[in-house]
């Protein structure tokens, strides 16, 4: 035990006014005191930092499960353009080919009619 302690202690029963005999007792008890009292911020220190540590998981997993779902939003944002883009491919495809076999139509229609003209 330090001086410092000692005279601290000392000090204290005599301003308590704890008998000579006890102050031996009074100073381990007071020693035992202080040291549960360290003891026990050592542990609300360490539970604190326990918590931190697990506030600082929860948030790194929140965060990593929101970017999980903002991806997975922005492939099915990216699915569906691709599948619109698709349709759009072939309806156009679809056009041409129906515009393509209406001017083939047209011109068998214009071949026929010049042939019935030079016929008649």
């Amino acid at each position: 035990m330090d001086p410092e302690s000692i005279e601290r202690y000392t000090a204290m029963a005599k301003q308590l006014n704890v008998p000579q005999g006890e102050l031996i007792n009074f100073i381990r008890d007071q020693l035992k005191e202080d040291r549960e009292v360290r003891r026990l911020q050592r542990e609300q220190e360490k539970l604190e930092e326990e918590e931190r540590i697990e506030k600082r998981r929860r948030d790194e997993e929140r965060v990593k499960e929101e970017k999980r779902v903002a991806d997975e939003e922005r492939n099915h944002r990216l699915q569906l353009e691709a599948e619109k883009q698709k349709m759009e491919a072939e309806e156009r495809k679809e056009r041409l080919r129906l515009e393509a076999e209406k001017l083939r139509a047209d011109e068998e229609a214009r071949k026929e009619r010049l042939k019935a003209e030079e016929d008649e």
